[in-house]
């Protein structure tokens, strides 16, 4: 099984991501790299179907997400972006139920909301927060409370905009072990734009797509997938 998008194109008033394709194989973890406003929030937003695509696919398991009701999309794509903002009076607790949005409703109680939010808090730390506000937490925790939230929505694929930008060394290592262990146990993805940039790519062509006039040029390092900026 696969992620894969296909010809993306997207953006605002003009076109930000242009004729993107790749592929990405169950279990595996992907970063794109870029100069900044090269157009990679751009490309997680739009396989969310949060940013106004004019033409392409997004397929999980075969599947286009991007026609799909938005509870039916986010039960297949996950979403951490750069910054969000957690609102005054908000718990750590409740913050962390938003990310079960897709699984019930109003009417209809969802049986796994429970240990779902209590698994993510005693994964990314967050046990002894959980009855804290939102804004009373550094930039760090709250990051930790998006990517707890993300956990807690139980895609399948998962999208990280720079997840570790706020975080420290440890919890940064703590972030990609469990990302290790959620994709070693099959069945999900990761596409993630980097904590940091490598010199080091080895580039092996895969595809190649055009971001903001820049090509961006994919290869693959074992299991790690880059997408490396070279000017048009």
């Amino acid at each position: 099984m696969t992620l894969e998008v296909k010809d993306l194109c997207a953006g605002y008033q003009t076109p930000v991501v242009r004729n993107v394709s790749f592929e990405i194989k169950e279990g595996q973890l992907a970063a794109i790299l870029g100069p900044n406003g090269a157009g990679k929030s751009t490309l997680l937003n739009a396989m969310a179907g949060g940013v106004r695509k004019t033409s392409g696919q997004v397929l999980v398991k075969g599947q286009d997400c991007l026609p799909l009701a938005a509870k039916q999309r986010a039960r297949r794509l996950a979403l951490v972006r750069q910054q969000i903002p957690l609102l005054p009076g908000v718990r750590v607790a409740e913050a962390l139920e938003m990310g079960r949005y897709a699984w019930g409703g109003p009417l209809r109680a969802d049986p796994g909301a429970k240990a779902a939010v209590a698994e993510a808090a005693r994964a990314f730390g967050l046990e002894e927060l959980l009855n804290a506000d939102c804004a009373a937490l550094s930039q760090g925790q709250r990051q930790l409370v998006h990517l707890a939230r993300a956990m807690v929505q139980s895609a399948p694929v998962l999208l990280l905009d720079e997840p570790g930008s706020a975080l420290d060394f440890s919890n940064t290592h703590r972030l990609f072990r469990l990302l290790g262990e959620q994709l070693a146990r099959g069945g999900r993805w990761a596409f993630s734009t980097p904590v940091s940039g490598s010199k080091r790519t080895r580039r092996r062509g895969i595809c190649s797509a055009q971001l903001n006039k820049r090509e961006i040029f994919a290869a693959r390092s074992r299991k790690m997938w880059f997408f490396c900026e070279r000017a048009v």
